[in-house]
C-alpha cells in the first residue's frame, strides 16, 4: 500500500478521536475505517483488531512520554530546570494531542468494560522510576529536603504534572503555569512566617 506511514498515522489519530468522543466500546472498526476513508480490510492491513489499535495508541503515547522525560531530565541543570522542561514538554504534548489526552483520561478513570486490559499504571510507574532517580540526585546535591520521603515527593510532583496536563486539555488557565506549579512544589503554599513544623 502506498503512503503506509501516513495511513497508519491517520488511522491512529481518527481512532483516538473516536475513542475519546464515544468510548472504546461504542466505536466500531467500521466507523474508524469510514472516518479515515479506507475500507475495513485496509484498516485490518495495519491493525489486526480493534484491541491492537487501542494498544498501539497507548504504546505510542508512552513512547512519546519516555522521549519527553529523557529530553527534559537528560539536559542537565538544576532539578527545577529539569522539571520546567518536563512540564513544558507535557504541556506541548497535550496541546498537540488533545484527543489523546482525553482518550487516556477516559480509559484510565472511566474504563469501558470492553476495552483491553492493559496495566498502564505498571508502565507509568516504570517512568516514575526515572523521575525518582533524578530526585535522588537532586537530594544528594542539596536541592530537596532530606526529611521527606522521596517517593512522596515524586508522587506529589506527578500529581501536579497530571493536573497541569488535564488543565491544558479542558481549559487553559494562565494561573496554572509550569512556573506557578514549580513554585508551589519547591516553596509550598504557606506564608514563610506561618510555617509550622
Amino acid at each position: 500500500m502506498s503512503h503506509e506511514p501516513d495511513v497508519r498515522e491517520r488511522i491512529l489519530a481518527v481512532a483516538t478521536r473516536l475513542f475519546a468522543d464515544q468510548g472504546y466500546g461504542s466505536t466500531s472498526v467500521r466507523q474508524v475505517a469510514e472516518a479515515v476513508g479506507v475500507t475495513k480490510p485496509a484498516l485490518y492491513y495495519y491493525f489486526k483488531s480493534k484491541e491492537e489499535l487501542f494498544e498501539q495508541i497507548i504504546c505510542s503515547h508512552l513512547g512519546r512520554v519516555s522521549a519527553i522525560l529523557d529530553e527534559a531530565l537528560g539536559g542537565g541543570g538544576t532539578l527545577r530546570e529539569q522539571l520546567q522542561r518536563l512540564l513544558d514538554g507535557v504541556a506541548a504534548e497535550a496541546a498537540d494531542q488533545p484527543d489523546l489526552v482525553r482518550f487516556l483520561l477516559l480509559s484510565h478513570h472511566r474504563p469501558d468494560q470492553s476495552q483491553p486490559r492493559m496495566d498502564v499504571m505498571l508502565v507509568h510507574m516504570s517512568r516514575v522510576g526515572v523521575l525518582q532517580q533524578t530526585f535522588e540526585v537532586a537530594r544528594a546535591r542539596g536541592e530537596l529536603r532530606g526529611d521527606l520521603p522521596l517517593d512522596a515527593l515524586v508522587m506529589t510532583f506527578v500529581g501536579m504534572m497530571n493536573h497541569h496536563l488535564m488543565s491544558r486539555v479542558r481549559t487553559h488557565h494562565p494561573s496554572l503555569s509550569a512556573a506557578v506549579l514549580l513554585d508551589i512544589f519547591f516553596h509550598g503554599a504557606a506564608a514563610p512566617s506561618k510555617v509550622s513544623r
